[in-house]
């Protein structure tokens, strides 16, 4: 007789309900939100940002919670977070990566969502291993621009990160 063990399954956390809405101070408007699946909720009794992220198969799977302190949680299953904004563009000639969501959804704003632009799931620490984790996605464009922030892990991050692409 044979018996297989599979590890337990941690249960689904349910995504927490959110609406769009523009984000006035960074002047991001409801429809880039929108686009990007980004909403306003209530999270432990405080109004929180919610950043919706998907697997590879477009579902969405977690939220990263941003609370006005910059306080950052995540709801959801968060091992199968892909790049924020992946879902919306499959291959091209330009990808934008952005340390955070806000800044990729201003990136894209910006541009008229023209070139395509995503984020990294858990910042600048971990861009290698999440560029590593979306390779295939990331080598389907034909240039890849890191547009990280201009700190120290930002700046380490970049260099990280262009050495794991393929050169041209």
């Amino acid at each position: 007789m044979v018996t297989i063990i599979t590890p337990k399954e941690r249960p689904e956390v349910p995504l927490i309900n959110g609406t769009f809405q523009a984000l006035r101070t960074r002047k991001l408007t409801e429809e880039t939100c929108r686009k990007f699946g980004y909403t306003v909720g209530k999270y432990k009794g405080q109004t929180v940002q919610l950043a919706t992220y998907r697997d590879k198969k477009g579902r969405p799977v977690a939220q990263k919670v941003r609370t006005k302190d910059k306080d950052f949680s995540v709801v959801g299953n968060g091992r199968e977070m892909t790049l924020f904004g992946s879902h919306l563009w499959s291959n091209g000639k330009i990808l934008v990566i952005c340390e955070g969501e806000i800044d990729a959804m201003s990136v894209s704003q910006m541009q008229n969502h023209k070139w395509p632009t995503v984020s990294l799931p858990n910042g600048a620490k971990a861009a290698k291993k999440a560029l590593l984790s979306n390779y295939d996605y990331v080598t389907s464009f034909q240039s890849v621009v890191l547009m990280f922030d201009n700190d120290e892990p930002g700046r380490e991050a970049a260099i990280e990160c262009a050495e794991a692409l393929p050169i041209g």
